[in-house]
């Protein structure tokens, strides 16, 4: 799949035709390992100023299992560098459960089950 613009993404939510202005807190990529912030597929930088701003958490998580971008954080960044906020990136696809694990819904007799 290529890439081409994190706007192929947002088609789903019509409504973000907000302006930068209205939104103070830019929803960035940062590499987990360099530092780097992602700007697009191959292309990162070490200015979050010239980083790609995603404006939804849900929309950096989609972009980061679509592309594979590996081990990275979301960055809420504002306009104060004190006031942001590093989130870790979770590929649920890898974690897996031990054996021992047993869903809610398994460990309960079902109404059928008793007749």
């Amino acid at each position: 799949m290529e890439f081409r613009g994190w706007h192929r993404v947002l088609a789903p939510f019509p409504t973000l035709a907000l302006s930068a202005s209205f939104c103070p807190m830019r929803v960035l990529l940062r590499n987990s390992a360099t530092g780097l912030y992602f700007v697009a597929p191959a292309e990162w930088t070490c200015d979050r100023s010239y980083a790609e701003d995603l404006r939804l958490i849900e929309l950096a998580v989609r972009l980061n299992n679509e592309q594979r971008l590996g081990a990275t954080h979301i960055v809420l960044a504002y306009d104060s560098p004190a006031c942001n906020l590093t989130l870790p990136i979770t590929n649920y696809s890898e974690v897996t459960l031990p054996p021992t694990a047993v869903l809610a819904n398994e460990s309960r007799p079902t109404a059928a089950s008793k007749l």
